[in-house]
C-alpha cells in the first residue's frame, strides 16, 4: 500500500486529533526530517477571517525558543488546506501519562510543572499568552542514556497577545477559548486576562499530577464554572501538605493574589519539595450567598443576560442561566420545554414578531441513497419550529428553518456549515446524520459559537475525543443520542445471550463502521466469543470476502456500515449460502435495508427507544402525522425533533424579552448544557462532554418482511 502524503510530507501515522485539526507522525521528504505535522479541517482553512489569524498564531508562536517549547518549523498550507510543522517529540502527553499510571511522585510532578513554567515564562517575554494550559499539551520524553526526562508545552494554537490594542488577537468576539477543568474565574466574568490566567491553569495541573484528578471535576459546564468562581481548590493534607498551600494560591480567584509568573510559581513548587516555608496562601472570604441570589439590576430593553453586578462581586453571566432554565419560579415566558408533539393548552394563538426572524439550521442528507434518514430529520425539526411558532415560544420573534443537503460528504457538509455560520440569525444547527460529516462541520460551526446538536452522530470522539480523552473536543458540540462504543457492546451482549460464540465482522472502512465494527469485537472477546474473520469491504461486492467468511462457519455477521452496502450484503450472503443473520448498528436500521436485501433473523441496534412504543412519543408521532409530510419521521426524528427544542427554548431563556445578538452565542451554549425537561424520546439533558444523559438502545429483529422490537436497554462502555 502506498503511503498517504500531504505536499513533500509523508504521513506515517495519526498522532491524535482535536478541534482544530489531526497531528501525524511524518517525514518531510525535502529536509528528510522527522515531524509532528498538524493538518487543519478544509473547511477552516477555507475561512478567509480564519486564516489570517492562523498566519498570526502561527507567526506568533514560532517566535518562541525556549527548549521548553514545541518548535514550530514552519507553516503553510497545500491545496488550500493549512499546516504546522513541528518538532516531533517522542514520548506521550501527560494526560495519556496520568491515565495509564496514576499520579506522579512529588519530585517528578514539580520537575513537569517547572520545565511548563519555563516556556510560558517565554511565552510571557514575547507578550503571548498559552490559554489553554492542561495535561494533554504536555508531551513528557522519557529520560535516555544522555538525558534526563524532559517535559515540552505544545499546542500554542490559541496564544494570544497579552496586549489589549494588538490586532493580531487571535479570537473573534464573544469567544471563550480553552479546557472548562483548567480555566481561571476571569475567564468567564470579566474576560480581561493576563498571564495570571496561564499561573491557575498549572496550579490546576500540578493538582493533577499530584492526585490524578482534576480540582473542581465537576458534573457538567455549569457545576464546574461554578466551582472555578466559588468554591476553594480541594485541600492536600499529609506529605503533600505544603505543595497544596502553593497550589491554592496559584488557584486564588483574584489575579492579584496568584505567583506574579508561572516561574514564580515553579520555585514555590520546589521550595515546598525541601519543606521551606513557601508564601503564605493568601487569605480570602469566600462568598456567603449562593452566586444566584446577588441583587442584580437588569438595564431597561437588554437581554437578561447581561447585568449590571458590583465589581467585588464574581459572577458568571452563564450562571445565571440556571435560574432561567432550571428553577421554576424563575421561569422566563416562552421557555418551558415544550410537551411532546402537543399544542400547547392555554398558550395564546398570535403574538409579535416584529423583532424579525431567528435560524434553525439543519445539517443532513436529503438527496442520495441515505435521504430517507436527512428528510425524517428535517420533517421533525420542522415540526418543533412550527409548534414553537404557534406558541410564540421567542418573545418577538419568529423562527424559521434553514434546511442544507449535505449528500452525506462531509466537504458538502463543510459548505453548509460555512454558509450557516454566515448567517447571524442562526441560532443553532440540527444535526448531522453522519458521524464523518460532524467531523467537518463542528469545528465550523465552532468558529462562531453555533451550538451543534446532533440527534444521529454515534462516533463517540466527536465529544470525548480520542480513546476518550476527559477533554471536551467542541464546546459547542452535543448529540442526543448514545454513540458506537455503546452500540457495539449492546449487539455483541445481545448475541451472547442468544448462545452465539462465532461471528464475523465486515465494516465499510469509514469512521462510523468502523469504530462499530471494533466496539463489537471487544465486547465480543470480552464475551468469550471468536471474530473468525474480518473484513473491509469498501463498495457493494461482496464476492471476494463471502467466501472467506463463509470458510471460517461463523454464526453471524456484523455489519459496521449504512444499509446502502448492508442490504446488499445480506442478499448476496443469503445467496452464497451463508444461512446466519447480518447484525448492525443503526445505520441498517430502516425499511430501504430490507427492500435490499435484509432477511428474517437479521438484528440492528438503533439508538434511542421504539417512538410507537413509548408513552413520551405518542404526541410527537401524533403531531407528525397530522401534518401530512408524505413521508416516514425514520430511526431520528424523535431526537431531531427533540434536538430542535432544546435550542429554542434555551434561545428562549437566553434571549428573554431583549433582542438576539451573535455575542449572545456563548451564553446559549450554557443553557443548552444545563437544560433538562421531558421530550419526544424520554429524558432531557447533557453531561461534561455534551453527550445525552439518556442513552437508550433498542435491538431490532426482522421478522416476517418488517422490524420489531426485541430488546430495550443501555450497555456498559
Amino acid at each position: 500500500m502506498t503511503a498517504a502524503t500531504f505536499g513533500t510530507y509523508r504521513l506515517d501515522g495519526e498522532l491524535g486529533r482535536g478541534g482544530m485539526g489531526i497531528v501525524y507522525r511524518a517525514f518531510d521528504t525535502e529536509l528528510e526530517r522527522h515531524v509532528a505535522l498538524k493538518v487543519l479541517p478544509a473547511a477552516l482553512s477555507a475561512d478567509p477571517d480564519f486564516r489570517e489569524r492562523f498566519r498570526r498564531e502561527a507567526r506568533a508562536a514560532a517566535r518562541l525558543t525556549a527548549p521548553q517549547v514545541v518548535p514550530i518549523h514552519r507553516f503553510g498550507e497545500v491545496d488550500g488546506q493549512l499546516f504546522l510543522d513541528m518538532r516531533l517529540i517522542e514520548g506521550m502527553d501527560l494526560a495519556a501519562l496520568l491515565r495509564a499510571n496514576g499520579p506522579l511522585e512529588p519530585r517528578r510532578a514539580v520537575a513537569v510543572i517547572t520545565a511548563v513554567a519555563a516556556a510560558l515564562d517565554a511565552a510571557k517575554a514575547q507578550g503571548l499568552l498559552h490559554r489553554d494550559v492542561k495535561p494533554a499539551n504536555i508531551l513528557v520524553a522519557p529520560a535516555t542514556a544522555d538525558a534526563p526526562e524532559s517535559a515540552y508545552l505544545g499546542d500554542f494554537g490559541i496564544a494570544r497577545s497579552i496586549d489589549p490594542s494588538d490586532r493580531s488577537r487571535l479570537t473573534t468576539t464573544g469567544n471563550t477559548v480553552g479546557t472548562l477543568a483548567y480555566m481561571a474565574p476571569e475567564r468567564f466574568t470579566s474576560g480581561q486576562v493576563d498571564h495570571g490566567v496561564d499561573v491557575y491553569s498549572l496550579a490546576c495541573v500540578l493538582h493533577e499530577c499530584l492526585t490524578g484528578g482534576k480540582p473542581f471535576p465537576g458534573e457538567g459546564a455549569l457545576a464546574m464554572m461554578h466551582a472555578h468562581c466559588y468554591l476553594d481548590p480541594p485541600v492536600l493534607g499529609g506529605p503533600l501538605a505544603a505543595l497544596g498551600q502553593v497550589i491554592t494560591r496559584g488557584m486564588a480567584k483574584n489575579p492579584a493574589d496568584r505567583p506574579a509568573s508561572a516561574g514564580e510559581f515553579a520555585a514555590a513548587a520546589q521550595r515546598a519539595l525541601t519543606a521551606e516555608p513557601a508564601d503564605p496562601p493568601t487569605t480570602r472570604t469566600p462568598p456567603t450567598r449562593s452566586p444566584l441570589t446577588h441583587v442584580m439590576t437588569r438595564p431597561a430593553g437588554r437581554s437578561p443576560l447581561v447585568w449590571i453586578v458590583p465589581l467585588a462581586s464574581v459572577v458568571v453571566a452563564a450562571i445565571l442561566v440556571v435560574a432561567l432554565v432550571v428553577v421554576p419560579n424563575l421561569a422566563v415566558p416562552g421557555t418551558a420545554t415544550p410537551k411532546p408533539g402537543g399544542d400547547q393548552a392555554g398558550q395564546a394563538t398570535s403574538c409579535s414578531q416584529d423583532k424579525g426572524t431567528l435560524t434553525v439550521g439543519v445539517i443532513a442528507p436529503l438527496t442520495g441513497p441515505i435521504s430517507s434518514y436527512g428528510r425524517g430529520i428535517r420533517n421533525s425539526a420542522q415540526l418543533a419550529v412550527d409548534q414553537a411558532n404557534e406558541r410564540c415560544a421567542v418573545q418577538g420573534y419568529k423562527l424559521v428553518l434553514d434546511a442544507r443537503d449535505d449528500e452525506a460528504r462531509p466537504e458538502i457538509g463543510a459548505q453548509a456549515a460555512t454558509a450557516l455560520a454566515g448567517d447571524a440569525t442562526v441560532v443553532g444547527v440540527v444535526g448531522t446524520l453522519n458521524s464523518s460529516v460532524a467531523q467537518e462541520t463542528a469545528p465550523v460551526l465552532a468558529a462562531k459559537t453555533i451550538a451543534q446538536i446532533s440527534p444521529a452522530n454515534t462516533y463517540p470522539e466527536l465529544t470525548r475525543g480520542p480513546e476518550n480523552s476527559p477533554d471536551r473536543l467542541h464546546d459547542n458540540y452535543f448529540r442526543v443520542c448514545a454513540t458506537d462504543d455503546s452500540q457495539g457492546p449492546f449487539a455483541a451482549d445481545h448475541l451472547a445471550g442468544e448462545g452465539k460464540t462465532r461471528v464475523a465482522v465486515v465494516t465499510d472502512g469509514k469512521a462510523y463502521g468502523e469504530r462499530l465494527g471494533a466496539e463489537f469485537e471487544r465486547r465480543a472477546a470480552a464475551n468469550g466469543m471468536t471474530v473468525v474473520a474480518r473484513e473491509i469491504v469498501r463498495d457493494n461486492d461482496f464476492g471476494g470476502a463471502l467466501p472467506r467468511i463463509k470458510a471460517a462457519a461463523p454464526e453471524a455477521v456484523y455489519f459496521g456500515g449504512e444499509y446502502p452496502q448492508g442490504g446488499p450484503l445480506a442478499k448476496q450472503a443469503a445467496d452464497a449460502g451463508l444461512a446466519v443473520p447480518v447484525v448492525g448498528g443503526d445505520g441498517i436500521f430502516a425499511k430501504e435495508y430490507l427492500s435490499l436485501g435484509g432477511r428474517d433473523g437479521d438484528l440492528a441496534t438503533a439508538v434511542g427507544a421504539p417512538a410507537a412504543e413509548i408513552e413520551t412519543a405518542a404526541d410527537f408521532v401524533a403531531a407528525y402525522e397530522a401534518r401530512g409530510f408524505g413521508e416516514s419521521f425514520s430511526a431520528y426524528g424523535p431526537m431531531a425533533y427533540d434536538a430542535a427544542n432544546v435550542i429554542i427554548s434555551s434561545v428562549a431563556a437566553t434571549v428573554g424579552d431583549g433582542d438576539w445578538d451573535p455575542g449572545l452565542r456563548p451564553h446559549l451554549l450554557t443553557a443548552i448544557g444545563a437544560h433538562t425537561g421531558a421530550g419526544a424520546t424520554g429524558p432531557l439533558g447533557f453531561d461534561e462532554h455534551g453527550d445525552t444523559t439518556n442513552p437508550t438502545l433498542t435491538v431490532y429483529e426482522v421478522r416476517g418482511g418488517q422490524w420489531h422490537t426485541a430488546r430495550v436497554g443501555t450497555a456498559n462502555r
